[in-house]
Order: C-alpha cells, then sequence, then structure tokens
C-alpha cells in the first residue's frame, strides 16, 4: 500500500476532521495491488464503451461507461476517506440500515400501492397506460406485459424489478447477520447488537421472501454456510445460540408467508422453468460473444445486439443474459473479463491471509478485544461524519429524483426511514466497540455473486454499488496491519488532475446532455399535447441539439414529421420526416425497433400516396428488421404482408411460413401470432371471407396461412388494396 503524505499529515492532521479533510481527504492516497487491478478493468472497460460505441448508440453505452466509472470512483473515495475500524464498521451499519429501509418499502407496497395500483388497472387500464407513456393497443404484447407485470404481488421498492432488490437485500442479509455473529463474544455489546441484528433480518429475510427471488434464496443459503463455517472454525463461543435462534426465526417466517400466500409453491416447481429460460439467455449471449469476441458490442447496448441471437423460444427481449460474468465478456470483451478476473484474483490474494486466519486486527486469539492493537478503541473517532452523510443521502436522493422526473414516494420514506434509524441506533454500540473481521464483507462478496450467476445486473448501480463498497471494506481491514510507504506530494496533484479530467468528460458527455436534453423533451411534449407543432418542433431540436448522441429525439423529430405530412401532404414535412429518421437510424444501426418503425411508416405513407417508392422503402426497412431481428414471427409476418402489398407473392409466401414456423416453436402464448397484428391502416379485405368472424381482420395467423396457401394472388387486386 501507498501512503502520499501532504504537510497536514501528522498527529495534529489526524485531529483536524473538518475543513482540512475536504482540502486532502485524510491527507493521504491509499493505493495498491487491487487498486491498480481496478484502474486497469476500468480502462479496458471504458476501450469498449468509446471503441464499440460508434457501431451501436452511443447514448447507453456513455451512461453505462459512466455508471461503472462512477462506482469504482466510490469505491476509490471510500478507500481514502475511510480511516478507522469504527467508520468501516459505522459504513456496514448504515448499508444495512438502508436495506431495512427497502425491506420497509417492500412492505409498504405489498401491502398497499401494488393492491393500489391493480384496483386503478381494473377500472381504468387506458389512462393508466397513458400516464406511463406506454403505447400499447388492446390485444398487444406490450398491453399483455404491462398487465401481468401490475398483477405482480411481488414488491420492488426503489429497483425496476423484484430480482434487483433481492439482488440487494440477500448480502446485506448476510452482513447483518454476520454482525451478530461477529458480536458473539463481546458481552459488552452482544445483548443490544442480537436485538439490532434479529429485528434486521426478519425485516430483511421477510422482504426477501416476498421477492419470490431463487437467485436470492442460493444465494443467502449459500452466505449462511459460509458464516457458519467461519464462525465455527474460530471456535466463537455463543455463537450456537445465534444459529439456533436464527434457524427458528427463518422457519417462523417461512411458516407466515406460506400461511398469507405471499409465498407459494410455484416458487420451488418453476423452478426449472426458470432456470431453462436462462439457459435460453445464455446461449443466444454466447453466439453473441463469439460474433463479438474481444470488445463486445459494448457497454449498454446488449438489448438490441441481443434480438439478432434470440432464440425462437425465448420469453423476452431480456435487456442483459442474468448472469455478470456473461453480461461483462458480451457488452465489454474478452480483455475487460480478463481484467475483472485479474482483479477479483488480486483482490483474493491481498485478503487470504486474514481471512484463513482465526483472529483478526484488534482482536486476541481467544475473540476478545487487544486494546493495545485497536487505536481507535481508546481514542473513539467520530462516526458522526458517516451517519450525516447518510442523512444528507437520503434528502439528495429525494430531490435529485424530482430533478430527472421522478415522484419519489413520500408514503414509502415515512415507512422505511423510521426502520433504518432503529437500526443505527440498536447497532451503534458495535459500531463504537464492536469487531468486523475481513470475512464479514468477504462472504458479502460472495453471496452477491451467487445472485449475479443467475440474475444479472451487475452494472445496474443499485446492485453494483454492493461489491463496490464491500472491496473497500474488505481491504480496509486488511490494509490496516501493513505499513505504508511515503511518495512525493505531486502524486497527490496528479490524482486531482485525473478527477477533474473524468468529472469534465462526463459532464459534457452523459450527465449534461441527458439533463438538458430531459428538459428539452418534456417542454416538447408539452407543446404536443398543447397542439403547438411550432414549439414542439423547436423543442425537439433543441433536444437533438443537447444530446446529439441519442436516437431518441430524431426519432421523435420523424414521427412529429410524418404526423404533419399525413395531415397537409405538403413534401417538406416527408422530406424531414426522412432526414430525421435516417439520423436516428445513422445514431442506433442496430435497433430493429426502428427499422420496424420505419417500415410501418413508409407502408402507411404508400396507403396515402399510392407511391411505388414508399412501397419499396416499407420493404427494405421490414427486410432490415427481420435481418437484425431474424427469429421474430411477428416480424417476418410484417414483412410478407408488405411484400404481399407490394405484388411479391412469392416472397411473401416464403416470409408467410418462416413465420408460422417460427409461431410453432414459440410457447408463449402473449407471442403467439394469433395474438398479434400486422401493421397496414388499410382493412385486409380480401381475406375477410378466409377469417373466422370472431377475429381481427389485421390477426397475423390468419393472414399468413392465407398468404402461404396463395402465393400468387392477383397484382392488380393486391394494388387497389
Amino acid at each position: 500500500m501507498i501512503v502520499i503524505r501532504t504537510p497536514l499529515q501528522g498527529d495534529k492532521a489526524e485531529e483536524k476532521r473538518g475543513l482540512a479533510a475536504l482540502r486532502f481527504p485524510r491527507a493521504s492516497l491509499r493505493f495498491g495491488a487491487t487498486d491498480v487491478a481496478v484502474i486497469a478493468f476500468l480502462a479496458l472497460y471504458s476501450l469498449s464503451a468509446v471503441g464499440m460505441g460508434r457501431y451501436g448508440h452511443a447514448r447507453p453505452a456513455f451512461n453505462m461507461l459512466w455508471e461503472f466509472v462512477s462506482l469504482g470512483t466510490g469505491y476509490f473515495l471510500a478507500r481514502q476517506w475511510l480511516r478507522s475500524a469504527c467508520e468501516s464498521r459505522a459504513i456496514a451499519v448504515v448499508m444495512v440500515a438502508l436495506a431495512v429501509c427497502l425491506a420497509g418499502h417492500g412492505f409498504y407496497q405489498v401491502g398497499y400501492s401494488l393492491p393500489r395500483d391493480r384496483a386503478r388497472w381494473e377500472r381504468e387500464p387506458d389512462v393508466v397506460l397513458r400516464e406511463a407513456g406506454v403505447v400499447a393497443p388492446v390485444g398487444s404484447p406490450i398491453r399483455t406485459q404491462y398487465a401481468n407485470r401490475i398483477a405482480s404481488k411481488e414488491p420492488f421498492a426503489t429497483f425496476s424489478l423484484t430480482n434487483s432488490l433481492a439482488g440487494f437485500l440477500a448480502p446485506w442479509l448476510i452482513v447483518a447477520l454476520g454482525i451478530g455473529a461477529a458480536a458473539a463474544n463481546q458481552a459488552d455489546v452482544r445483548g443490544r447488537t442480537w436485538i439490532g441484528v434479529g429485528g434486521c433480518a426478519v425485516l430483511i429475510g421477510a422482504c426477501l421472501l416476498l421477492t419470490k427471488s431463487r437467485s436470492g434464496y442460493v444465494a443467502t443459503l449459500v452466505g449462511v454456510v459460509l458464516l457458519a463455517a467461519w464462525t465455527t472454525r474460530a471456535r466463537w463461543r455463543q455463537a450456537w445460540k445465534w444459529w439456533v435462534g436464527g434457524t427458528a426465526a427463518v422457519a417462523a417466517i417461512v411458516a407466515v408467508a406460506s400461511v398469507s400466500g405471499a409465498l407459494d409453491i410455484q416458487v420451488l416447481t418453476e423452478a426449472r422453468k426458470s432456470l431453462g429460460y436462462r439457459w435460453e439467455y445464455w446461449q443466444a449471449t454466447w453466439g453473441m460473444i463469439g460474433d463479438h469476441p474481444w470488445f463486445g458490442c459494448g457497454p449498454g447496448n446488449f438489448q438490441d445486439y441481443y434480438a439478432h441471437y434470440k432464440l425462437p423460444q425465448s420469453s423476452e427481449m431480456v435487456a442483459d443474459p442474468h448472469n455478470f460474468l456473461f453480461e461483462l465478456w458480451a457488452t465489454a470483451g474478452t480483455f475487460a473479463l480478463i481484467g475483472w478476473l485479474a482483479l477479483l484474483t488480486v483482490f483474493a490474494c491481498r485478503v487470504s491471509g486474514e481471512l484463513f486466519s482465526t483472529t483478526v486486527a484488534g482482536e486476541s486469539a481467544n475473540g476478545s478485544l487487544a486494546p493495545h492493537a485497536t487505536p481507535d478503541a481508546t481514542r473513539a473517532p467520530s462516526v458522526a461524519p458517516v451517519y450525516l452523510g447518510a442523512l444528507l443521502g437520503v434528502v439528495a436522493g429525494f430531490f435529485a429524483a424530482m430533478l430527472v422526473g421522478l415522484e419519489p414516494d413520500v408514503a414509502a420514506l415515512a415507512v422505511g426511514v423510521p426502520f433504518s434509524v432503529a437500526t443505527v441506533v440498536a447497532l451503534h454500540g458495535w459500531v463504537r466497540r464492536g469487531v468486523a473481521p475481513v470475512w464479514l464483507a468477504v462472504v458479502g462478496i460472495v453471496v452477491l455473486f451467487v445472485n449475479l450467476l443467475a440474475a444479472g445486473g451487475i452494472g445496474f448501480p443499485g446492485v453494483g454499488e454492493t461489491f463496490w463498497i464491500l472491496l473497500a471494506l474488505a481491504l480496509h481491514r486488511a490494509d490496516e496491519a501493513s505499513p505504508p510507504r511515503t511518495v512525493s506530494r505531486g502524486a497527490w496533484w496528479v490524482v486531482v488532475g485525473v478527477a477533474v479530467a473524468l468529472w469534465g468528460a462526463c459532464w459534457l458527455t452523459a450527465y449534461g446532455p441527458v439533463l438538458k436534453g430531459q428538459g428539452s423533451r418534456s417542454m416538447a411534449e408539452l407543446q404536443t399535447a398543447r397542439h403547438n407543432p411550432a414549439a414542439a418542433e423547436s423543442a425537439y431540436l433543441e433536444w437533438a441539439r443537447n444530446d446529439p448522441w441519442s436516437a431518441e429525439p430524431q426519432r421523435a423529430i420523424a414521427e412529429m414529421h410524418h404526423r404533419a405530412w399525413l395531415e397537409t401532404e405538403r413534401p417538406e414535412h416527408f422530406r424531414d420526416f426522412e432526414s430525421a429518421l435516417a439520423k436516428a437510424l445513422s445514431l442506433n444501426p442496430q435497433s430493429h425497433g426502428l427499422r420496424t418503425v420505419a417500415g410501418e411508416r413508409y407502408l402507411h405513407a404508400y396507403r396515402v400516396s399510392n407511391s411505388p417508392e414508399h412501397l419499396e422503402q416499407a420493404v427494405a426497412a421490414c427486410t432490415e428488421a427481420v435481418r437484425l431481428y431474424p427469429n421474430s414471427n411477428i416480424g417476418h409476418a410484417q414483412l410478407a404482408w408488405t411484400m404481399h402489398v407490394a405484388g411479391r407473392d412469392e416472397a411473401a409466401a416464403r416470409e408467410a411460413t418462416i413465420a408460422l414456423e417460427l409461431d410453432a416453436q414459440n410457447p408463449h402464448r402473449e407471442q403467439k401470432l394469433k395474438e398479434q397484428p400486422v401493421f397496414d391502416v388499410a382493412p385486409a379485405a380480401r381475406f375477410k371471407e378466409q377469417v373466422a368472424p370472431a377475429t381481427r381482420d389485421d390477426q397475423a395467423e390468419p393472414l399468413m396461412l392465407r398468404l402461404r396457401n396463395t402465393p400468387q394472388p392477383d397484382k392488380a387486386d393486391n394494388v387497389r388494396e
């Protein structure tokens, strides 16, 4: 470990906790082999984002890049600012308190907000969809998926997915249990700590059960086994009482959840089906890795590329492969994956000595505290900055949510925050006088990784931050006995310069453009709702100028000009539509969704203008959409119908056959052709007599059956359609 000394260092500097710490955080820079590995990994990840962003969608690539860099920056800040074991324990307790807060939010959702949302959906589904900004006609797969999500009874707190909530709760539940086990030999803090840990375990564990996350269950079980193994190996007295009590508490929670219906047998019976879905994701991801082995497809671009490899029977278009190693490999490439594995290897080597020792720094061989080895035991450093930072974080998060257009759930905060405060109060004695072995953080990391092997989400800040925090805590404990080395003060200013450069790059490529773009987008949508097209166009153009790496403003501009052309049929509107659409496609060339929209808009234009050029462009766009998403049954169906309209009946028959074959391989009801329409503004009048009266004229399945069985209809009639 390297420590850079400054003029503020020394005995007096240790006592200066205020403004001096702001100028020079703790007046030192902790830096070791693991930190080098972290920098190497982030550099390789950045290389993929910058290099592959131009082949995919640059906006999500930049966003994901800075999410990883911000998590790494948080890790480095924790490394510098954690000066005592007391502060390290305070960080652990604050994170456990955060897990308790989210668990309280989850209970609020299960008991109140989710039933309320389901009732409202039953009354006014169209209003709910409109407020959510979701376009989902009756009978569409999107509407079915949204309805299924509304019907879900699993909590997700502030996350978008319940599996993400479970991924956060599981490691911190194990850390909480580890705190109780670590206090087993300390009579002065044991009682109060056990009461606090017991309450935390019940709340977090019960919410974890409600998520019905199988990967979370397995990860927690692995963590319990590892905790039991380490505490047994260390021969900690009284530990058996904790494990007996914990087992009884878990059994009671499971029994209550089962009786109340919150936990059902399907969690176990459908485990095989869930694993089967993941196997399909992994097969497709493996194909993606094979085609983009070195630098991946680019961070944030997984979903667009995944469409090309998605199996016909797969259940959904996933945003990540539900496995954090595959996720890193597919998006950032082999070099970044090697960097990640090297980081974990260096870290494991660094903590291995302390990890397998039966004693820890500041603890004697029999497990009791050794005051002479723990400076903070006598000097009692203040942990108020940690608690104050946590409180300010809640307030800042509240206002930050409003800044980006999210409405914070005040009721959820009112439920969760009191539980968090009670957690900190109950565990404060352990923070002041307890012991936090290295294995406490390491087990938390293992639990997180076990969960992410089947859940994914290492790039989601709410989930991935757990790894970086636990990494910093483990290294802090391991570094306590390491003698520092001194280097010149100039190195500190190099670090400051790098930090300023990163901040500037982040502002220019991500934070500034996105923040300004969101403001312009809101104004454009407001002016559109007010039927003020000139002001809306100006706002959309401002959005595009503010965020030149995003395809979304250009897509919105194209849609606006297409609507204007339909109303006026003025040629300049159609030229503007085509120009904006071309820019959107150039900014996101891998998007099959954009190609599908382009095909629909050109087909609509053909129905209005009867221009063969528009029809050919519709066919070309649908063909590209199928190339990017080759196993889409509705994609081939749309191409077949568009070719039929163009008079290419033999090609239409081939595409219809492919669509029906893919449909036969897809077992998911909402994705079947009989549940999906083919887009066209003109009714399929020719086939009305061929279709059952109960079906829609645009329903894909009967149209494809007719196209397949009648490959060469009269072209003159086809044009009249």
